[in-house]
């Protein structure tokens, strides 16, 4: 009896190991306008709802980098600046793992998280063009090199570019 349980002891924690290892994230769109963003548009961004400033700089931040190298807009702006759009990203619920926690506890310190709400309006007419919500999750173990809040700031950052296209 003992001799079928070990190995399927390892198998279980083999898992256990590989699904922790990566980041990941999900996009769940509650509307979507048929009409595509035009070329050659601007969009104000704006973000809220965190109390951690680290998280809204990062996510802003990146934002500015990609929305602009994905071509999804050729300006991004600050939230008081006149655009085409306006994005609107609230954080909903943001977990920080420490790096101490992840390495005391390990896998089960769990993962760092971000869950967001996104809306862009259109600014000349104030319809709401596209919402949709974002998570983003790193990775929970501790060896993996996605396992820092960054990583989950990419995948909400990564989703977002998804939901606007």
């Amino acid at each position: 009896m003992l001799k079928n349980v070990i190995p399927v002891t390892y198998v279980l924690f083999g898992f256990l190991l590989l699904t922790a290892c990566s980041s990941s994230g999900s996009l769940n769109v509650h509307k979507q306008s048929s009409v595509p963003i035009g070329l050659n548009k601007t969009v104000s961004l704006e973000v809220s709802g965190s109390s951690d400033a680290r998280i809204k700089e990062q996510l802003k931040a990146d934002l500015f980098g990609r929305l602009v190298s994905e071509r999804k807009f050729t300006a991004v702006r600050h939230g008081n600046e006149t655009s085409d759009y306006n994005l609107l990203i609230t954080i909903l619920s943001s977990n920080t793992v420490s790096p101490v926690a992840r390495i005391m506890l390990g896998v089960l310190a769990g993962a760092n998280s971000l869950k967001v709400d996104v809306k862009l309006y259109e600014t000349a007419t104030g319809n709401l063009h596209s919402n949709f919500v974002v998570t983003g999750e790193s990775a929970s173990h501790p060896l993996s090199s996605e396992s820092g809040l960054e990583n989950a700031v990419r995948e909400v950052v990564s989703n977002i570019i998804n939901g606007l296209r």
